[in-house]
């Protein structure tokens, strides 16, 4: 049995590598329309949540009280992974990975004016 740092890690690192090759599935598939990428992704993405929730709480699944929020949330994922899906198809894997790792910097710079803190 392992412990929940070493469930952690793996985790984190089955995570890593999922991502990973999904970055490189997108580099290879850079001759099909961008839309048609993100509907796929979208669609191998949701599969799972649809075995995971359980059938007695599906309706109440997806109920939020801020549904405008929940739009902008989900405007500025499709922007933002448009923007990745884009970038992968033109620049090198390494280069984009590189350019992603400045994502915390930003996230920090963005929570001082969005969220004052």
């Amino acid at each position: 049995m392992l412990s929940k740092n070493q469930l952690g890690f793996f985790y984190m690192f089955l995570s890593i590598c999922a991502f990973s090759f999904m970055d490189v599935i997108v580099k290879w598939s850079s001759d099909y329309p961008i839309g048609q990428v993100m509907f796929f992704r979208g669609l191998f993405g949701i599969l799972p949540i649809i075995f995971l929730v359980p059938k007695t709480r599906f309706r109440d699944f997806y109920k939020t009280n801020r549904p405008g929020l929940h739009l902008i949330r989900c405007c500025s994922g499709l922007i933002a992974l448009a923007a990745i899906f884009l970038a992968l198809r033109n620049l090198p894997l390494a280069t984009v990975t590189s350019i992603s790792f400045a994502a915390p910097i930003f996230t920090t710079l963005l929570s001082i004016f969005l969220l004052s803190e």
